[in-house]
C-alpha cells in the first residue's frame, strides 16, 4: 500500500526560493508541498480553512512582514505537532532575530541541496529534530555566549543516570527504537524517559532538549554524527522501518 505523503507548507516572499523548493519536492516520494504563503496572516488563514493540517512548515527568516518569530511561537503553543524548519541565508541571521538554537526543530540554509532537504524533512518527522554539520559548527562558535539554564553541578541531582544515558543518545539523533535496543529497555519506557526529560529540563521539544544538554555540557558537539554519516545511516531505516 502506497504511503500518503507528508504535507509541507512554505512561508516565504522569495520567489526564487519558492521555485527551488517546489522543484525539489515535485518528485519526492515522502513529502508534498501543499501551499506557499507570504506572511503570518495568510498562513493562519490557510490553517483555519484547510482540511489538512501540515506536518511540516518551512519558515524563511529575514523579511519583517513574514513575522517568522510570531508564527513560530504561535505554532508551538497551539499546534505542537507541526514540525518547524527555519530557513535563512546564513545561520547568524537566526541569531540576529533571536530565533537561534531552541525555536526550530531544524535549521537550513537557502542554499541547501535537494538531498539534504529530503534528509531534514524525514529527520524532523521521524526523530523530532535535525542539525546538520554546518549548524553544529555555528553552535560551536556561539556556544560560549549561551546562558546556562542549570549549573552543571546541579544537573546530576535533577536527572537520573538512566535519563542522562537517554539524553546522550537523543543528542546522537537516535530513534526511540534504537535507544530501546541500546539500553535493553522497552519503547514505552524510553518514551517515558523522553517525557520526563522534557518536564525536568523545561524544554519544549527534542531540539530544546539537545540545546539543554549542550548548555550543561552533558554531551560534546563531537558526539553528534556528521550530515553524511547521519543521512547514510538513517536512509535505509526510513525506507524499511522495524516493526515494533
Amino acid at each position: 500500500m502506497k504511503q500518503e505523503k507528508k504535507a509541507v507548507v512554505l512561508i516565504s516572499n522569495d520567489s526564487k526560493y519558492e521555485q527551488k523548493i517546489a522543484l525539489m519536492l515535485k518528485s519526492n516520494e515522502r513529502f508534498a508541498l501543499r501551499k506557499i504563503v507570504s506572511n503570518k496572516s495568510a498562513f493562519f488563514e490557510h490553517l483555519r480553512t484547510s482540511n489538512e493540517t501540515p506536518d511540516i512548515v518551512l519558515i524563511t527568516i529575514g523579511a519583517v512582514h513574514i513575522k517568522s518569530k510570531e508564527i513560530t511561537i504561535r505554532l508551538r503553543e497551539h499546534y505542537p505537532s507541526i514540525k518547524i524548519i527555519l530557513v535563512c541565508e546564513e545561520f547568524k541571521d537566526a541569531m540576529g532575530t533571536n530565533m537561534h538554537v531552541f525555536m526550530g526543530d531544524a535549521y537550513l540554509l537557502k542554499s541547501t541541496s535537494k538531498t539534504e532537504l529530503s534528509t531534514c524533512l524525514q529527520a524532523v518527522v521521524s526523530e523530532d529534530f535535525y542539525y546538520n554539520k554546518d549548524y553544529l559548527s555555528f553552535m560551536r562558535e556561539v556556544h560560549a555566549t549561551f546562558q546556562t539554564v542549570v549549573l552543571k553541578e546541579a544537573v546530576s541531582s535533577i536527572l537520573s543516570i538512566r535519563e542522562l544515558q537517554v539524553i546522550e543518545l537523543i543528542c546522537q539523533q537516535k530513534t526511540t527504537a534504537e535507544i530501546s535496543e541500546d539500553l535493553f529497555l522497552s519503547h514505552r519506557t524510553i518514551e517515558g524517559h523522553r517525557n520526563n526529560l522534557l518536564l525536568k529540563t523545561g524544554a519544549k521539544n527534542m531540539a530544546g532538549l539537545v540545546v539543554y544538554a549542550f548548555q550543561n555540557e552533558l554531551v560534546a558537539f563531537k558526539d553528534l554524527h556528521t550530515l553524511k554519516t547521519y543521512g547514510e545511516d538513517k536512509e535505509s531505516q526510513w525506507k524499511n522501518p522495524k516493526k515494533k
